[in-house]
């Protein structure tokens, strides 16, 4: 039960690094701004780009592996 506890507790760390990382890349662009737990979309077209983009390169690295 403790190796299944420090796994969760691992994992959730893992996931909340990629997340914030996420969004400062999202904020540095100025696709969003956040306020303590508050987030603003303030280029809804540029945010939209960003994913379009990001799923293209997802899927061309998927067809490439």
């Amino acid at each position: 039960v403790l190796a299944w506890l420090e796994f969760r507790r691992v994992l959730f760390r893992s996931v909340r690094d990629v997340v914030s990382r996420a969004f400062s890349g999202l904020k540095k662009r100025g696709l969003i701004s956040m306020d303590d737990r508050d987030v603003t979309i303030m280029d809804l077209r540029g945010l939209k780009r960003y994913a379009e983009n990001a799923r293209s390169s997802a899927m061309s690295s998927r067809v490439t592996s």
